[in-house]
C-alpha cells in the first residue's frame, strides 16, 4: 500500500470516529439533560432501531421508549468505542440512574450503531443486561 493510501485510511478512520465520539457526547448529555427531542434528532427518520434483539421499534414506539427518560435522575452513562470499521461503531455502555421509584437500576451492554454521512444513526442495535447491585 502506498504512502498517500495509507494516510487516507487513516483520515477517513480518525474522520468517522469522530463523527461517532461527537454523536455519543451528544446522545449522552441529551439523556442526562433528560432531551426526548435531542436524541430523537439523532436518529434517521427510518432508522432500523433495535431496543434488544428481538424488538425493532417504529418511529411512534421510539418516541414512546425515550420518553422513559423523563422520570430518570441521576443518570451516569458511560460510553466506550470498543471497535469501528468506516461508519459501523461497537460501544459498549454502563448505564445507572433512579426509577420514578426512587429506585437505582444498574444495566450495561453493547451498541452497535451505523451513522450515515450526516451523523444520523440508520441502525441501532442494542444488546443489555441488568446488573445486580453489589
Amino acid at each position: 500500500m502506498s504512502q498517500d493510501a495509507e494516510n487516507l485510511n487513516l483520515f477517513v478512520a480518525v474522520n468517522y470516529n469522530m463523527s461517532i465520539s461527537k454523536w455519543l457526547e451528544k446522545f449522552k448529555n441529551c439523556w442526562q439533560s433528560h432531551d426526548v427531542d435531542g436524541i430523537l434528532s439523532l436518529f434517521y427518520e427510518r432508522v432500523a432501531y433495535y431496543e434488544t434483539p428481538f424488538l425493532k421499534l417504529e418511529k411512534k414506539s421510539l418516541t414512546e421508549e425515550w420518553q422513559n427518560i423523563v422520570d430518570q435522575k441521576n443518570i451516569n452513562l458511560n460510553l466506550e468505542i470498543f471497535s469501528s470499521f468506516k461508519d459501523k461503531h461497537s460501544v459498549i455502555w454502563e448505564l445507572s440512574y433512579f426509577d420514578k421509584e426512587n429506585v437505582k437500576q444498574k444495566m450495561a451492554g453493547i451498541y452497535l450503531i451505523e451513522l450515515d454521512g450526516n451523523g444520523k444513526c440508520i441502525y441501532f442495535y442494542q444488546v443489555g443486561e441488568v446488573l445486580a447491585e453489589a
